[in-house]
């Protein structure tokens, strides 16, 4: 579970104020590490450029006299190819606002932080295909928004950027130096997501998602992207969510969802026969609660709370250590924890082994930790291994982001021996919406291919959580938890690969009684 600094929160549409309380932070967020560099002489932003690469498969569009039944379509948008690769250098990147002014650096930069200054700066090259972070802040002014230097190309952007919905991590796809206007380079590669990700589940989008789909591929045309700025770049966002929505409202009803376990966090034995009933009103079966053991309760205590689950038909998965409790124990003591536990609970359905376990606030020896636990475990238990990763990638140091951590600290019989891998989620911390389908298929095709993946922690605004960033609404309300509930299991069963469980909302112990709208969101998916 995680905990960040206070904030203040800016409302970019509605131009009002925010701010939020949170617990001491456990990591601070660096902020870029070049931000001095001197602006760039550059020619002005051009249009990028064409290439001739094979374009990616069609995007089927549905007629709107089509029924359900019915998988013919009248016609097809392709997505708009990747752009010719042109070397390592300097881009010259220019973003333009709705009313087609450019950008200046500080504006930029008070956006992507949500005027936070450099603890919202989370900027960052990427690999584009293992996603692994080459360089952290690589921002710096440019003409006439921003420039970056890259070592390789082709390359990808990561950053924080608003659409009506909150903030998302933009990861956008760079074919190297040259100038460019980014809010297109940003659409191209969101359509390609969403081609992609409807191809994946033969999904024929809708009349008007095609309309928009087509609208935006002929708006971002190398001869016409003069004019693409934030207003085209928010339709894209839109678009993408409202695609995955789709696919996902199909998806759930499928016989391979089947086995999908709908699932929260219980943080806390205290009423938990209430809990329990409370879970059951939400998931009438296909239950699964996570259950965090702390230190200095009873373990009688948890198997006391497994069997109660389990006279409910609620499955239990044991949470053997949360995150913040692992710098507290020595490898020694560690290890004799883990035994303890492993040794005496009973009948558990299975075992998360490591909790966001590239964060920061770990301590020392996490890496050894992690493998004594999945050692342990796999020859105790028969029950299914999962790991939590926290989900971030410019937001702390570039050794703790996702993918660099499971690099550096994972090694392939550590990895063979895990049934599930998922992210620990916080928006407001780290945001990710419209890259959630990159960031999930990277996961499960690059690093645990013969895993299956799930959303092992998500909240919004609960007690000792604040961020930078906000998601549905800038105040934290029943309705913007909701709609982050909402939207992040959407995601997550739009994905075309085995699914095991989520969302595990934090916070339902403590928001169960005083959340409606959070409840009937994690209701509105249950099948």
């Amino acid at each position: 579970m995680r905990s960040i600094r206070y904030f203040i929160t800016l409302a970019l549409m509605a131009g009002s104020l925010y701010s939020c309380g949170g617990g001491a932070p456990k990591f601070s967020n660096p902020g870029p590490l070049s931000t001095v560099k001197s602006a760039s002489n550059g020619s002005t932003s051009s249009s990028a450029s064409s290439s001739s690469a094979a374009s990616s498969t069609a995007v089927s569009v549905s007629t709107a006299a089509q029924s359900s039944s019915t998988t013919a379509s009248v016609g097809t948008f392709v997505a708009p190819p990747a752009l010719s690769v042109t070397g390592s250098g300097t881009a010259e990147l220019a973003m333009y606002q709705s009313d087609r002014s450019p950008y200046s650096f500080s504006q930029f930069r008070a956006v992507e932080s949500n005027n936070t200054g450099n603890n919202g700066y989370d900027d960052a090259t990427l690999d584009p295909n293992s996603l692994r972070v080459i360089d952290l802040g690589p921002f710096y002014q440019g003409y006439p928004t921003v420039a970056v230097d890259l070592s390789a190309s082709p390359a990808a952007i990561s950053f924080a950027w608003p659409s009506d919905r909150g903030y998302s991590n933009l990861i956008c796809d760079l074919p190297g130096s040259g100038s460019y206007n980014l809010d297109a380079l940003c659409i191209r590669s969101l359509l390609q997501e969403i081609d992609s990700m409807a191809n994946s589940d033969s999904y024929i989008l809708s009349p008007s998602q095609g309309r928009t789909f087509g609208q935006l591929t002929s708006d971002i045309d190398p001869q016409a992207n003069s004019t693409v700025n934030q207003q085209q770049l928010n339709e894209a966002i839109d678009l993408y969510l409202d695609v995955a929505n789709s696919i996902a409202n199909v998806r759930v009803v499928s016989p391979s969802e089947s086995q999908f376990q709908y699932s929260v966090t219980i943080d806390s034995l205290d009423n938990l026969a209430s809990t329990l009933n409370a879970v059951k009103s939400v998931y009438p079966s296909r239950a699964m609660v996570r259950i965090v053991v702390d230190p200095g309760v009873s373990l009688t205590q948890y198997q006391s709370a497994i069997d109660l689950a389990h006279s409910m038909s609620i499955k239990v998965m044991i949470e053997l250590m949360d995150s913040q409790y692992m710098k507290n124990y020595s490898f020694s003591n560690y290890q004799a924890r883990i035994d303890q536990i492993l040794g005496t609970l009973k009948d558990v359905d299975a075992w998360e082994i490591g909790n966001e376990v590239n964060g920061n606030w770990l301590g020392s020896n996490v890496a050894e930790k992690v493998a004594y636990a999945i050692d342990k475990a796999s020859g105790t238990s028969t029950a299914p291994l999962f790991l939590t990763l926290y989900w971030q990638l410019g937001e702390d140091d570039a050794a703790h982001s996702i993918f660099n951590w499971v690099s550096e600290n994972l090694n392939a019989g550590e990895i063979s021996k895990l049934s599930s891998v998922g992210i620990s989620l916080y928006p407001q911390e780290a945001p990710l919406g419209a890259s959630f389908y990159r960031i999930m298929t990277t996961l499960h095709t690059v690093y645990f291919p013969s895993q299956s993946v799930y959303i092992g922690e998500l909240g919004y605004g609960g007690s000792g959580v604040s961020g930078s960033w906000w998601w549905g609404s800038p105040a934290v309300t029943d309705a913007s938890k909701a709609q982050t509930a909402s939207t992040y299991v959407g995601l997550l069963l739009a994905l075309p690969y085995p699914i095991s469980a989520g969302p595990f909302w934090w916070y339902f112990v403590e928001e169960y009684q005083s959340s409606p709208q959070l409840l009937a969101s994690l209701h509105s998916w249950y099948r």
